[in-house]
């Protein structure tokens, strides 16, 4: 009887060393079959869905808002929307507007951003015509986005 209750106290110990001796090669193990199995999903289903901004619009407003204080701008001087595009969702329109209390202090506009490398990226702001073509330039937001947020842009 001593020697099955020694045996039975021992076994936990030996595979516990047992564990240890092979941990860093399981853990290297597991990070490989992760590389493989992200880049194998990239390459066979383009990027992850981190990617997406579906409903994120948070970010643009905090960026337009921090811009516009940055040049001296009260933030009780403005208001700032964001739409997000429902043709594309990497597309979002904002627009600046004056409250009452601030006149004169920033004139409204509006602008269009994408969301590229994780965050937003303000394209284009303006007052009339924002992101289309001109006889310098291409149009810098898309025709199809545009029309979705009800612009249209005048013939060339």
């Amino acid at each position: 009887m001593d020697n099955v209750e020694h045996s039975v106290e021992e076994t936990p110990r030996h595979l516990r060393d047992d564990l240890r001796e092979r941990s860093p090669i399981l853990r290297v193990l597991a990070l490989v079959a992760v590389v493989v199995l992200t880049v194998g999903g990239i390459l066979l289903f383009g990027p992850t869905s981190s990617e997406q901004p579906t409903g994120s619009v948070d970010g643009l407003q905090t960026s337009v808002s921090e811009n516009l204080i940055l040049n001296h701008v009260p933030a009780s001087a403005f208001m700032v929307s964001v739409s997000l595009s429902t043709v594309d969702t990497h597309w979002a329109e904002f627009t600046v507007t004056p409250t009452k209390l601030a006149h004169g202090a920033v004139s409204e506009f509006y602008g269009y951003a994408h969301f590229q490398s994780h965050r937003w990226v303000v394209i284009t702001t303006g007052t009339s015509n924002v992101g289309c073509a001109t006889a310098a330039a291409g149009a810098l937001v898309p025709g199809n986005v545009l029309d979705g947020f009800g612009r249209a842009c005048p013939p060339m």
